[in-house]
């Protein structure tokens, strides 16, 4: 990591340890209470806290170092909705697994009820998180609408929906369509929201009078970009689960192959999957210099932001 993104990664863990506090504040829970260490537990757990980083980069091209300050919010909200997905998809019911990163998975530490309830707590309090971002109301409006889609029945609900129905599943339909859909729909959405949001508060922070329809009309653009690196990301991510071990994983190699899964692997096999992640990859570099190219934008940022998606989509974090 670069020096900018380990100052970015340290705001987001100061603003992890903050809600930690404001929890024991709030509910009044002395500071060995089981339930605020179950809330905590999954987002102090490690992580590259990518999503986050990439809220701020993009927030910082358009808006500078004020923008990062006002990106916290979203940029904290974003990394609890993430903690939520993997705390679920973690679950007996889902993918049933006891590690994550390198430590074991919330239900195994304090059930699967409780950890039930963790994610929900973490997807509520995103869009609390939200609702205190130091931006407009329309802005706010905006960035709750992406975390919506992205987490809701548009987005993550419906990839797992989908994903689920694949598993374990030996009359399932191995097809590209499928594949490209679950990966959209889970992590594609969520990576778009990481960049219109931060968009928009790049643009707010530099101008704080701009109208709903001047900030949504380059929306699309960036959800796209997303949905592009989050097929890329997974590709690659499949790629992973059957070449690296379990240390190096930090959560159970070569699960996805028992589980019948349907990944990018199965379907093209290792060199054909790293062939169509290579073409995703072009893709999103080549709409990201094209759509880049008339803007107004901070060049360390804007460098940054370019350094951060090639380690992400090659995976070299």
């Amino acid at each position: 990591m670069t020096n900018l993104q380990i100052h970015l990664l340290e705001k987001i863990n100061a603003d992890i340890d903050d809600f930690k506090k404001k929890i024991d504040n709030k509910l009044k829970i002395p500071e060995n209470n089981l339930f605020s260490s179950a809330l905590i537990y999954p987002l102090k757990a490690g992580g590259k806290r990518i999503r986050p980083i990439l809220v701020y980069l993009v927030a910082g091209c358009f808006g500078g170092d004020a923008a990062i300050e006002n990106a916290r919010k979203y940029a904290l909200a974003l990394e609890m909705i993430h903690t939520y997905s993997l705390v679920h998809d973690d679950l007996p019911s889902m993918d049933n697994d006891d590690f994550r990163r390198n430590k074991p998975t919330t239900h195994k530490v304090f059930g699967e009820a409780q950890a039930l309830l963790v994610g929900d707590g973490l997807l509520t309090e995103a869009f609390y998180q939200i609702c205190q971002s130091s931006i407009s109301s329309h802005g706010i409006s905006i960035l709750a609408e992406l975390l919506a889609e992205c987490s809701g029945i548009g987005g993550m609900i419906f990839g797992q929906w989908i994903d689920i129905l694949q598993t374990n599943n030996k009359n399932s339909c191995f097809c590209e369509d499928i594949l490209v859909q679950i990966h959209k729909e889970k992590t594609g959405k969520l990576l778009g929201a990481c960049l219109a949001g931060g968009y928009v508060i790049g643009k707010l922070s530099r101008n704080p009078n701009l109208e709903k329809v001047q900030l949504e009309k380059n929306v699309d653009y960036w959800t796209e970009l997303g949905i592009l690196l989050g097929l890329a990301f997974q590709i690659y991510d499949d790629i992973l689960d059957v070449t690296r071990t379990t240390a190096e994983l930090g959560k159970t190699a070569k699960k996805d192959e028992e589980q019948h899964k349907l990944t990018a692997v199965a379907l093209w096999g290792l060199d054909g999957a790293q062939q169509k992640a290579k073409e995703y990859t072009r893709k999103s570099l080549d709409l990201l210099e094209k759509n880049m190219a008339n803007e107004k934008i901070e060049k360390t940022f804007y460098e940054e932001f370019k350094l951060m998606i090639e380690s992400l989509i090659n995976r070299n974090y």
